[in-house]
């Protein structure tokens, strides 16, 4: 998880710093584009976008079994592997098929700027990571950390 969020505070920092010889960073941004959009170009594209899901996922993977309830405990050691294997498979989709620190060469002196769809307001003030962190944070397996025994897990809400 640290090191998940160490390289997205890189990406963020490719960005901010203009280091266009890093392929994303070159196909998100420009110069001329505000530090806020910068920001959210972070997750304007796949790789960027699967970075945040892997930090996200290992995430709360750590909030729901970090510490459990006497209560669930028996239910904690499954739910670990599981959620271990869902965020070892998006880390390995983001590193091996979709790498967000690709280099080019040569680097280009200016990117190509962010897609004109993704200025609006909206995809700044409610972006792609909170969308994603409810549909995490509400997920079968994130239950686990919320309900106090298993009988009302796997009962459903009430």
């Amino acid at each position: 998880m640290i090191l998940l969020g160490t390289a997205l505070l890189l990406l963020l920092g490719a960005f901010l710093g203009n280091q266009y010889q890093i392929r994303y960073v070159a196909e998100h941004a420009n110069r001329s584009l505000p530090f806020y959009l910068k920001f959210s170009a972070v997750w304007a594209g796949q790789e960027g976008s699967l970075l945040l899901w892997s930090f996200l996922q290992a995430l709360f993977t750590a909030l729901a079994v970090g510490r459990p309830s006497e209560e669930v405990r028996p239910l904690a050691r499954w739910a670990t592997v599981f959620l271990s294997l869902i965020t070892a498979f998006f880390v390995g989709v983001t590193l091996f098929l979709s790498n967000p620190f690709a280099t080019l060469s040569p680097a280009p002196s200016d990117g190509m700027g962010l897609s004109p769809l993704l200025r609006h307001p909206g995809w700044f003030s409610t972006p792609l990571p909170c969308t994603w962190a409810t549909w995490a944070w509400r997920s079968p397996l994130h239950l686990l950390w919320q309900h106090s025994s298993a009988d009302k897990w796997t009962s459903g809400p009430a």
